[in-house]
């Protein structure tokens, strides 16, 4: 239920939304070099903004070869473009995969690309001095 409160706050947080020039290209298998010109053409068009790239997700995009039965390759490629993207615009990029459970057994808890199975967002920074490589479990109500 949502309180008065929370009611009341919602234009405020609605009109901090339309400041953000959020934009959402909702094409289907789009390749990396379609995301970096789309990119590209946004900070060209707003310089003042950072952009924050969210792509939804990892397996949809397609990749520049093709890879027969070896997604884990595929993966690995897109993987990598995504985070020269982040590094060449200098903005994090955060990607949705799946990754399995077996990342909760390991003691540093990080996941590695043989974990794709399970729901994750895989967050690409190029933030100096921090961690470069975050996954976040996403959990449903």
């Amino acid at each position: 239920m949502v309180n008065e409160r929370q009611k009341n706050k919602w234009s405020e947080v609605i009109g901090e939304l339309i400041e953000t020039h959020m934009q959402i290209f909702d094409g289907a298998g789009q390749t990396i070099a379609e995301m970096r010109a789309k990119t590209r053409k946004l900070m060209n068009q707003f310089p003042n903004k950072k952009p924050i790239i969210f792509i939804d997700y990892l397996t949809l995009i397609h990749s520049s070869e093709s890879y027969g039965c070896k997604a884990h390759l595929q993966v690995t490629e897109i993987s990598k473009s995504i985070k020269t993207m982040a590094k060449d615009f200098h903005c994090p990029v955060i990607c949705l995969a799946q990754l399995n459970r077996s990342v909760e057994s390991r003691s540093n808890k990080r996941p590695m690309m043989s974990d794709k199975i399970n729901e994750f967002a895989l967050a690409f920074c190029d933030w100096p001095k921090k961690e470069r490589f975050v996954a976040v479990p996403l959990r449903r109500a």
